[in-house]
């Protein structure tokens, strides 16, 4: 692949929607952190300030981008796309005259894939309003139809959710499976939420929902599972949705309560017949063996490959016994002269079995619970 100053021809063609949404949120990261020094010229600021200088859109969209708190540079891009001739080019000659030369440098190979993703033949007569993925793109530029998908794959925010969701996603697509993944497949112009409805409503087969205690903190695969939810009551639409639980561990009880009524598809790998149902929901009765081995652990196998310190290691200090002398409550007295005159058919009854209530037992002091650091947390990047 060649380089950025090499394939200026090739940036010149490519519309800036063809930009993906992985590629964009990395350069996002970097320039939504606001930088207080000038460019060398002093003419544009090194953050998105530039980027929505050089970008010169509407007053009303410029006004629109800085009554907000987050996500400068994506809006910034989002509405430059829609504006004619928007191009690639136009967006590295931003960063170069923003002295951004870092940015270039380091994710030039992400934008020069994304754009030898497309065909340029065609590319420049695609607008937002037909293309919604780079699949789009490529199909269109072929002249064929909209792509058609075989699944979308939902999951939640977390390490474990993106890695077993990643799982399910290679290995469908190592089937031969077309799979949509809405932060990696959509082209930047697209309204995430609305262009993500409109895939699962007319161009979607089926929607995994990988169900996790963590899938409901992902407000988009939520919403995408609700929605797919809905469609199931329209006997026209394509869509029927998968409910998988890899986790039923403290599951959220409103997202269960939407799914109850479906038929459910649990990952345990005591269970091996997983991928054999899941691949039988697309009518695939014979694949091969290999995809279908049960090799993604459950939940509990990440716990246990956390190591505790050696024990041998640690020194640990001998307790001494120490003598605790009861000190007497004034009520024994009371209760000894009470028993004294029980009637003797009671004389079974003993003062030992009183002291309990005489002589509390002092509460045992229990160790404390060390506290556990959050394993992620997640930046808020304000502007």
């Amino acid at each position: 692949m060649g380089s950025l100053e090499n394939d200026e021809k090739l940036l010149r063609r490519i519309p800036l929607e063809a930009i993906t949404a992985r590629t964009l949120n990395k350069i996002a990261n970097r320039l939504d952190q606001r930088k207080y020094l000038l460019t060398d010229d002093g003419q544009y600021f090194r953050d998105w300030r530039g980027l929505l200088e050089y970008a010169d859109l509407e007053r009303d969209d410029k006004e629109s981008i800085l009554s907000k708190s987050e996500h400068f540079t994506t809006r910034i891009v989002i509405l430059w796309s829609r504006k004619p001739g928007a191009s690639v080019l136009g967006f590295v000659r931003a960063l170069q005259k923003m002295d951004r030369y870092d940015i270039i440098q380091d994710h030039a190979e992400s934008i020069l894939k994304d754009c030898y993703s497309v065909q340029q033949s065609t590319i420049s007569q695609i607008g937002i309003n037909q293309a919604l993925t780079l699949q789009d793109l490529e199909s269109l530029s072929r002249n064929e139809p909209l792509t058609t998908y075989d699944a979308i794959v939902l999951f939640g925010d977390s390490d474990l959710d993106l890695k077993f969701g990643m799982h399910v996603v290679e290995r469908l697509e190592q089937s031969g499976k077309k799979v949509f993944l809405y932060d990696r497949d959509l082209i930047i112009g697209a309204i995430e939420h609305e262009a993500a409805m409109e895939i699962v409503r007319a161009r979607c087969k089926k929607v995994i929902a990988l169900l996790t205690p963590t899938f409901h903190k992902n407000k988009i695969s939520l919403f995408l599972t609700s929605y797919a939810l809905h469609l199931q009551n329209d006997p026209d639409k394509m869509t029927r949705i998968i409910p998988v639980i890899y986790s039923s561990q403290h599951l959220e009880s409103e997202v269960m309560k939407n799914i109850d009524m479906y038929s459910k598809l649990m990952y345990d790998t005591s269970r091996p017949y997983f991928w054999k149902r899941l691949f039988f929901s697309f009518g695939d009765i014979n694949v091969h063996s290999d995809l279908l081995q049960m090799s993604f652990p459950m939940p509990d196998k990440f716990v246990q490959n956390l190591t505790l310190p050696e024990m041998s290691k640690v020194n640990v200090e001998p307790i001494q016994p120490t003598a605790v002398t009861p000190v007497m409550d004034p009520s024994v007295s009371r209760i000894e002269s009470s028993a004294s005159s029980l009637n003797e058919s009671h004389e079974s009854f003993s003062i030992s079995s009183t002291t309990n209530l005489i002589f509390p037992k002092t509460p045992s002091e229990e160790p404390s619970s060390s506290s556990i650091p959050q394993s992620r947390v997640k930046a808020n990047i304000k502007g």
